[in-house]
């Protein structure tokens, strides 16, 4: 329990905040609750991502969108 803590400590130490801009070749679904900070521009949406790197940071947007696809 105590290394899972520790763990978790680090996570958050280690995490910073990231730009993941895409193209929006299709319109979003936006409901409920997002996650990030999302300024849209156009067809250019750059979501603000807390993450340990721009690969986890990049996924989390990925898994969020096909969320909300899945929903609507």
């Amino acid at each position: 329990m105590k290394s899972e803590i520790n763990n978790l400590i680090n996570k958050i130490k280690n995490s910073q905040y990231f730009n993941v801009t895409l193209d929006l070749y299709q319109p979003i679904p936006f409901n409920g609750v997002v996650p990030f900070d999302i300024k849209i521009k156009g067809d250019i949406a750059t979501f603000k991502v807390l993450a340990e790197n721009y690969d986890q940071a990049e996924q989390k947007v990925f898994e969020y969108l096909k969320e909300l696809r899945n929903e609507s």
